[in-house]
């Protein structure tokens, strides 16, 4: 698994005077505004959208049948995408949390700990996006899912405006506090739900 790893690593690695410019670009952006909050939230979903030029890379070199040829097996073939998945998650968090600092530097400003729990909330939002994306693009192809990626997306916002119009009450304080605590537990149960799914889809697959 190391090695599709790092066959991953150096695909992306390309493209890394691109990420560099755009955390350069959301930086300054943070910098002239008075809570970095939009641009964590920005930084860790640009990273772990990251997964997804991976698999197209896979599909432009049609790596998959390639890799089926050697001695790897389905399950850790999967379990690299996942691995892969977190390590962006990961380092998007930690460079949210940079340029956050260095805003807090120039601006003169006090760290807040909401900003943190911000990282972590979307965080566990884009590994909760990840795994529901990995095995529709294991089902229908790289191309394909983007579409219905972006559906998706946009379900939460469509529930929440039919719950502003119809005037139901917000969740209570409480509730929220109790999701939180919960929230860890809930993204681990997604993650291996998604993950068992991924090899029942792939392992079916004729390639």
């Amino acid at each position: 698994m190391k090695g599709l790893f790092l066959k991953d690593y150096f695909n992306l690695i390309r493209n890394s005077k691109l990420l560099f410019t755009t955390l350069i670009f959301y930086g300054i952006f943070a910098i002239t505004m008075n809570s970095p909050s939009f641009v964590i939230g920005i930084i860790i979903f640009v990273f772990s959208m990251m997964v997804l030029t991976s698999f197209s890379y896979d599909d432009l070199a049609k790596w998959n049948i390639y890799a089926m040829t050697m001695p790897i097996s389905r399950s850790s073939f999967i379990l690299e995408k996942y691995c892969l998945s977190l390590a962006l998650v990961l380092f998007g968090s930690l460079s949210s949390i940079l340029i956050t600092f260095i805003t807090c530097m120039v601006r003169s400003l006090s760290i807040k700990p909401e900003w943190f729990l911000t990282a972590f909330v979307v965080s566990e939002i884009a590994l909760i996006f990840i795994s529901i994306m990995i095995p529709l693009i294991y089902k229908f192809g790289t191309e394909k899912s983007r579409i219905m990626l972006i559906l998706i997306m946009a379900v939460p916002f469509m529930l929440a405006f039919v719950l502003f119009k119809a005037n139901i009450p917000m969740p209570s304080d409480n509730f929220i506090k109790g999701l939180m605590f919960a929230s860890p537990v809930i993204t681990l149960a997604s993650l291996f739900l998604s993950y068992n799914i991924s090899i029942s889809i792939f392992s079916k697959k004729d390639l």
